[in-house]
């Protein structure tokens, strides 16, 4: 017995560290400026999870963001998570059209994975001076975007990712932003939330929510939306990974490169 107690302490450790060292691969900071806010909620299941989401600046008038979630959970899902973190991160730099950065990013997932986990996986890219926003969206709870006082959900892309060897049906979905717009991305674990009588936080709550809040800023419309979570679940507890990123862009504001001063 008391070896099976030192077996179990050396096992917590080694997840608490293996929790921590993962969290240092979500961004604990997010951009705020005059042309686009982030803001997230990230809570894991059980200290590690398989949740994923990241901000890539350009350092020219695009930036990028992205969510996933790995099936299943614990230390199997966190390790391909961190597989996805460094994939999604050279891809990126590679420069690449977005077809080929999702064919990419299915056959490193493959690789990685040997066929017996999937992904589903959304990733956005903003154009400052077009307006103009492209997404892929792999199989994943559609973002819900507000802008104009008009809501819609992202949901062009393509299937899952991680278990076809080619995706041969891709759609990379386009949209001029040309009003204050806030986009809430999310993982499954939001919508699996069930209150004591058994109701899930679902997209029928979610959305009249995300409609009726989307004037505020990311972070305080996050903030808000933690308050409704914990006043919905009561007494039940959370089932799954919850992560929540959300963007406000502001259509229309000059870009001003880095290092260079403004006139």
């Amino acid at each position: 017995m008391f070896k099976q107690q030192l077996e179990q302490e050396r096992l917590k450790r080694e997840m608490e560290l293996a929790g921590a060292m993962q969290q240092m691969l979500i961004p604990d900071t997010l951009p705020k400026n005059e042309r686009y806010e982030l803001a997230s909620i990230y809570r894991p299941h059980s200290g590690i999870g398989g949740d994923y989401f990241d901000f890539i600046d350009y350092d020219d008038p695009r930036f990028a963001f992205c969510i996933a979630d790995v099936s299943g959970k614990g230390a199997a899902a966190a390790l391909l998570m961190a597989n996805i973190q460094a994939s999604v991160r050279y891809l990126i730099n590679k420069r690449i059209k977005a077809e080929q950065f999702i064919h990419e990013l299915n056959k490193s997932i493959q690789e990685a994975a040997k066929g017996e986990k999937f992904i589903t996986f959304f990733i956005a890219e903003y154009n400052t001076l077009t307006n103009e926003m492209i997404y892929v969206n792999a199989g994943h709870n559609p973002p819900v975007m507000v802008s104009g006082g008009k809501l819609e959900t992202l949901t062009k892309g393509c299937t899952i990712l991680g278990i076809v060897d080619e995706i041969t049906d891709l759609t990379v979905g386009r949209i001029k932003i040309e009003e204050d717009t806030l986009i809430v991305t999310y993982t499954d674990g939001l919508t699996d939330i069930t209150n004591n009588e058994g109701v899930y936080f679902d997209e029928d709550l979610l959305h009249p929510f995300v409609l009726e809040h989307s004037d505020l800023s990311a972070e305080s419309f996050n903030s808000l939306l933690k308050e409704k979570i914990e006043s919905f679940k009561g007494d039940q507890s959370f089932p799954d990974d919850v992560s929540v990123l959300t963007c406000r862009i502001y259509p229309g504001q000059p870009f001003v490169a880095k290092n260079t001063a403004s006139v």
